[in-house]
């Protein structure tokens, strides 16, 4: 059989893999070996670029797809057409991760198609399959149709009640009810144990049986030797996330009980740190810390994420493990302790009850509470070392015969092949031969009157099962009345007409009102819902051809039309249609509900009723009305602990001080977060949100989401901001309501704050969308200040780009975003030096290649969205580029890839104008980054502005260089 897979962390991924990765690596390679195809759709991550990759010898085949691509592309660094309207609202709503089911089902539908596949698989968490599932139940895809299996892994319900969180989130709802959907429309489910099969079952009213149990497989590896002292050292493994669901709240308190009498006992965590709260707020180690008396947590040790080998010799010189989970499914945590030849003890809230024999191979607690296990861990303490090491091999003994991964793949083929062949027709077709009664209207007709002349046409003629027609105006789509049938329907001409139309008369004159398609009563009665807390559903109707008689042959009319309707208990797919302006929601309805209906690659997409031409950028909805005068900094920060306090006392200590300062942890390591929750619990204007590694894009789009202010001012973690800097250029926004961003000079310091280099003394303003695309006047990402609406307003991705990360094409988010907002706006400009940009060791060891395919992405997009603009100047653009490259390999100490990219640059006119200086700094000694031209601190002037007096001169005169050059091209256009 021919098996696809979907899962979004499919390894290789920037984070540890949990349950559901291990299992789907696994499970593929095992299928693989044992000569199955497999194919496998992933996420597109760093360490994961190429969207095509055969292993096992071509057995397995793993495929990835970036979040806001429209489809995959053949070329990863190639231009790309704008993400459509349905990824840019995914990405930008509170539940972003519905885009990878979204990209996921567009690829999925392909390789059925081309590949024969015979059945897919993917879990229930996030929904991957959910798209697939929605579009297939539309009609559309491919005419194969292999059934869909749901694996049962950790749904966000159990999730959020396991580990106590606050249900009323953004993201809670839209993830439980795509979750709920693609669990009840599955052809089949699975799960690794009975505990979870019982409670799905229980949950959605399934009959017994419904959910079908095996076992993860179990991965390579022979149980580890370990030495006689290593089995009387009373020390006790957890492997997993610090997360309330995992138990880690009940097992400290357990050991801080039992401590008092077990001085020697040490209580050893391997895992990250997650947050304390659904919202990003808070820590669990923190709070675990903090509960415990100080003399306990001299007996906690936390390793943090460990790599395999790394947390193999852990395992080794422990005598016990422990996996307290208030909520389990069938962990690997468990699974792989017990395979090491550890003992374990565990609660009795999951499937490790499953693994563990009691007294056996392990302990299971009586309850899950501080006192259950506080109990079971005595009785493992009181065990002898020797009973430990029988009982360590008894685990390892067991978890082998129970997840041998060879009867594993045999029992999993067994359960597809009866799934393949237990499959049902596709909903909708009829047997060979039936006679289905359409009529087509002849003539096209305004709507309404077409409508009318349809009911009337059902109303005389009882014998009919539909009617269809075209309205005057070819963009209003088809007019299709079905009467109420109890059977699935079938169109004379052989496409699908989906059961879920086929209603009743009135249902679909709600969907469809004469008046047309969304209209302004339709959209009233849509936030009335929305206002009374209704949950909405989607329905895709594609509406078939009807090859009869007097149907006009031109213009061709839409191919589907869209039924919009409010139901139970499903939220809409696209839940951002909340987050939307009544006016502004009729044209995201019309432009996503046509992206919801597009064909496979190389098909038309068919469009909306009532929409008109496409524009090439759609802009984005406002989450809410803005604070007139506030400013929202955004901060993200990984790993910045060293610099931290001193960029948060810049952006605090702002003569502008109608601020809030949103920081965002991207999966720091080290006490970043601990640093900037101290933060926000001196200074009320600071928030923090935490999130995994995602990359500072990622990060910074988290914390535009929830800014409130009518301003941005993104701000890097190492930089720093003089005291009137926001001051500045909010004045310089409010007098230039044209302008979209405000700008000014900067300052190059080193890791210690002192000046290395400065700005180039650039002026330019107005209409500058040409000279940003030649030189980024602008510099880094703490220069601008934006105003909040034009952000919103530039053309998608909301904010930062994110796949520049995903593609290993970082370094140009920020020049990226200037030429979006630069687009649609005008710029403004203060020639005062306010930003500290700070130059160390990391920042100079940047890859000068990833930057460049950054670079050149950024422009091939300006230009896909630009037609218009000369090709000269993005050549100027990629010259100016490359020697802003040589710029850092010359400063970074390597001259010869220096000279590289001068010469890539191409730009001789620029290299002579620049010559006088570029020979003194060869005179220089190259690698200076750490050592400052002079050894003052940064000088602060009387108006909070940093002192140019005090200040090095540009080493490089590019400001003049282009401003002379923007002069003589005006000049000249003037001329002719």
């Amino acid at each position: 059989m021919k098996h696809l897979f979907l899962c979004r962390e499919f390894p290789p991924a920037p984070y540890l893999p949990g349950g559901i990765g291990s299992y789907v690596r696994q499970m593929c390679e095992a299928l693989a070996e044992a000569g199955e195809t497999v194919h496998v759709i992933g996420q597109r991550w760093p360490g994961a670029p190429r969207l095509r990759e055969l292993r096992q010898g071509g057995r397995l085949v793993v495929h990835r797809v970036a979040l806001d691509d429209p489809m995959p592309a053949a070329d990863p660094f190639g231009p790309r057409p704008p993400a459509g309207a349905v990824q840019a609202a995914m990405l930008a709503s509170a539940f972003p991760s519905q885009v990878f089911a979204w990209q996921a089902a567009l690829l999925a539908e392909q390789l059925v198609e081309d590949e024969g596949i015979d059945v897919i698989e993917a879990q229930e968490w996030e929904a991957p399959l959910a798209c697939f599932q929605l579009r297939r139940a539309a009609g559309l895809g491919p005419t194969r149709r292999p059934p869909c299996i749901v694996h049962l892994h950790s749904s966000t319900a159990s999730i959020f009640r396991a580990n106590g969180w606050d249900p009323r989130v953004a993201d809670h709802d839209p993830a439980v009810a795509l979750e709920a959907y693609s669990i009840v429309q599955a052809d089949a489910l699975l799960a690794p144990s009975q505990f979870m099969a019982d409670e799905i079952e229980a949950r959605h009213g399934l009959p017994p049986g419904r959910v079908h149990v095996i076992p993860y497989p179990l991965g390579p590896g022979e149980p580890l030797r370990r030495e006689a002292e290593a089995w009387a050292r009373p020390e006790v493994l957890h492997v997993g996330r610090l997360e309330g669901r995992k138990g880690v709240h009940e097992w400290a308190a357990a050991v801080a009980e039992v401590a008092r009498a077990e001085p020697a006992l040490r209580a050893v965590f391997a895992g990250g740190d997650t947050p304390l709260q659904a919202t990003g707020e808070g820590s669990v180690r923190a709070a675990l810390r903090a509960a415990l008396p100080a003399a306990v947590r001299a007996q906690l040790r936390f390793h943090g994420n460990l790599d395999a080998p790394a947390l193999q010799a852990l395992r080794a010189r422990c005598s016990l493990a422990v996996v307290p989970s208030r909520w389990e499914n069938f962990p690997y945590s468990c699974m792989e302790a017990m395979a090491s030849g550890l003992p374990v003890i565990v609660s009795p809230g999951g499937g490790m009850r499953e693994m563990v024999v009691d007294g056996e191979s392990g302990w299971i607690a009586a309850q899950g509470s501080p006192a259950g296990l506080a109990e079971a861990l005595r009785r493992a303490l009181a065990t002898p070392p020797a009973r430990r090491r029988a009982m360590g091999e008894a685990a390892a003994q067991r978890i082998r015969a129970l997840c041998h991964p060879p009867a594993i793949v045999a029992r999993q083929l067994a359960f597809r092949a009866a799934v393949v062949a237990a499959a049902a027709p596709p909903p909708g077709a009829l047997p060979a031969g039936t006679a289905v009664r359409l009529h087509a209207l002849p003539g096209a007709r305004p709507r309404p009157a077409a409508v009318a002349a349809a009911t009337a046409m059902l109303a005389a003629e009882p014998a009919l099962d539909g009617v269809v027609g075209w309205g005057l105006d070819p963009r209003s789509g088809r007019i299709a009345l079905p009467r109420c049938l109890d059977r699935p329907h079938h169109a004379a001409a052989g496409g699908p007409m989906p059961a879920l139309l086929l209603r009743a008369e009135g249902a679909l004159a709600r969907l469809l009102p004469a008046t047309g398609g969304l209209d302004a009563a339709a959209l009233a009665a849509l936030d009335a819902a929305l206002a009374a807390g209704a949950r909405l559903a989607l329905l895709p109707a594609v509406l078939a051809e009807a090859a009869a008689p007097g149907a006009p042959t031109a213009p061709a009319p839409p191919r589907s039309a869209m039924a919009l309707a409010v139901q139970r208990p499903y939220r809409p797919l696209l839940d951002w249609l909340g987050d939307c302006t009544p006016a502004y929601r009729a044209v995201l309805l019309r432009r996503a509900l046509t992206a919801l209906l597009g064909r496979r690659a190389g098909r038309s997409a068919p469009r909306a009723v009532g929409e008109g031409p496409r524009p090439s950028a759609a802009p984005l909805p406002a989450r809410a009305p803005w604070v007139p005068g506030r400013v929202s900094v955004l901060l993200a920060a990984y790993n910045a602990a060293a610099t931290l306090d001193e960029t948060l006392a810049s952006a605090l200590a702002q003569t502008h001080r109608d601020l809030e300062l949103i920081a965002v942890d991207d999966g720091s390591t080290d006490d970043t977060a601990e640093r900037l929750a101290a933060w926000a619990a001196r200074d009320p204007r600071v928030r923090l949100l935490r999130q995994r590694n995602r990359g500072v894009a990622a990060a910074r789009n988290r914390a535009l989401r929830e800014a409130c202010g009518e301003f941005i001012a993104p701000l890097d973690a190492d930089d720093l901001w003089a005291p009137a800097k926001l001051e500045r250029l909010v004045a310089r926004l409010r007098a230039a309501p044209a302008a979209g961003l405000a700008y000014s000079g900067w300052v190059v310091v080193d890791s210690a704050g002192r000046p290395l280099d400065r700005s180039p003394r650039w002026t330019v303003a107005g209409r500058a969308l040409d000279r940003l695309a030649e030189v980024n006047f602008a510099g880094c990402a703490s220069v601008p200040v934006f105003r909040h609406a034009a952000l919103r307003a530039a053309p998608a991705p909301l904010g930062y780009d994110p796949r520049l990360r995903d593609l290993d094409a970082q370094g140009c988010e920020d020049w990226d975003l200037l030429l979006r907002v630069a687009e649609g706006h005008e710029v403004a400009v203060d020639p005062a030096v306010l930003v500290a940009y700070r130059r160390h060791a990391q920042s100079m060891s940047a890859s000068c290649a990833a930057m460049w395919r950054s670079g050149c992405r950024v422009l091939d997009e300006l230009a896909a969205r630009q037609p218009a603009l000369p090709q000269a100047v993005l050549r100027a653009g990629r010259g100016q580029f490359a020697l802003h490259l040589a710029g850092v390999a010359f400063w970074s100490g390597r001259p010869r890839e220096a000279l590289g990219w001068m010469l890539r640059a191409r730009a001789p006119a620029t290299v002579l104008a620049l010559l006088p200086a570029l020979l003194r700094l060869l005179l220089a000694r190259p690698g200076r980054t750490a050592e400052a031209a002079t050894a003052r601190p940064l000088p602060l002037a009387a108006d909070g502005v940093y002192d140019e007096t005090a200040l090095p001169a540009p080493r490089l005169p590019y400001a003049r260089i282009w401003q002379r050059r923007w002069q003589a091209r005006a000049a000249g256009s003037a001329t002719r």
